[in-house]
């Protein structure tokens, strides 16, 4: 499905962005391409091509067809650089087995106190938190080291009591964190799933901090409109299956905020005409799929 395709990841300035945005609808190549860039393989296969060139860190590599002239390892180091996360990515008892060895890292490895520990788990789920307006933090772990957290009245709850959301917040977004990723290129598939739209609409600008942080690259592609309607115009790629043949889009004038309407017609194509637009606004313009 992919012929003469050429997606750009680049801004209008040439600058690589943070974060890139896949949008379009179901069967226009948004999972597949993705999964192709994760499974890049290690001994490329050239179809009529003598080599073919990549950018490694900034820098330019090519590597040849002929055996002879291996220069391949540049394909292993780009691999061990990106991180896929698929929509079943995470689930909590990852995450709890995760935030026990991050501790355990800490104190034994890195002949951090306890409480110091605890202090860096709990700024890592404030700074996730707070981008969401959530009133959550990170209490500490028992002697059986289950975890535990805090509301603002002060109440304690583990894991399991927190919402499906929260829960999804944690395992698509603390994890990262707990891998302390840096320096790779991490492609995410549908994080919005289970979340809140209030959340969804944060989640570019959290992926994005947690970029610039770490001097990563997020690829996500999505679904919702309450993402695009966050990004910013020129991180978004629209996607298109014509013709069995998939087109890229990556013109789009409007920076933030995007009208729901402009942003299921324009870019995800629920509404061909103003007819069926119309029949899917009721109750004085509550929406409705």
């Amino acid at each position: 499905m992919f012929h003469d395709f050429k997606l750009n990841l680049l801004d209008k300035d040439n600058k690589l962005q943070a974060v890139t945005v896949l949008a379009g609808i179901n069967g226009s190549g948004k999972t597949t391409l993705l999964e192709y860039m994760d499974s890049f393989e290690t001994s490329p296969k050239f179809d009529g091509e003598e080599s073919i060139e990549i950018y490694l860190n900034g820098e330019p590599l090519t590597i040849y067809k002929d055996s002879k002239k291996k220069q391949t390892n540049g394909i292993r180091e780009y691999k061990s650089g990106v991180i896929y996360c698929p929509v079943d990515f995470g689930n909590i008892v990852d995450l709890e087995t995760k935030i026990r060895s991050y501790i355990d890292e800490l104190m034994f490895e890195r002949d951090l106190k306890a409480s110091e520990a605890y202090r860096e788990l709990r700024n890592n789920i404030s700074e996730i938190f707070a981008e969401l307006n959530l009133e959550i933090r990170f209490s500490g772990l028992d002697r059986n080291k289950n975890i535990y957290f805090e509301n603002q009245n002060g109440e304690r709850f583990g894991l399991d009591a927190l919402s499906t959301g929260g829960k999804t917040l944690l395992t698509k977004v603390l994890y990262l964190y707990l891998r302390e990723i840096k320096n790779s290129i991490i492609l995410i598939d549908e994080p919005e799933l289970s979340l809140h739209p209030t959340w969804q609409n944060n989640l570019c600008q959290l992926y994005e901090n947690f970029a610039d942080k770490n001097n990563n690259q997020i690829i996500l592609a999505t679904h919702s409109p309450h993402i695009l309607a966050s990004a910013k115009s020129n991180s978004i790629r629209l996607l298109n299956l014509n013709k069995g043949k998939v087109e890229i889009f990556d013109q789009f004038d409007q920076s933030y905020g995007i009208e729901f309407s402009k942003i299921l017609t324009d870019i995800m194509g629920v509404f061909k005409n103003t007819k069926s637009r119309k029949a899917a606004w009721h109750n004085q313009g509550t929406y409705c799929l």
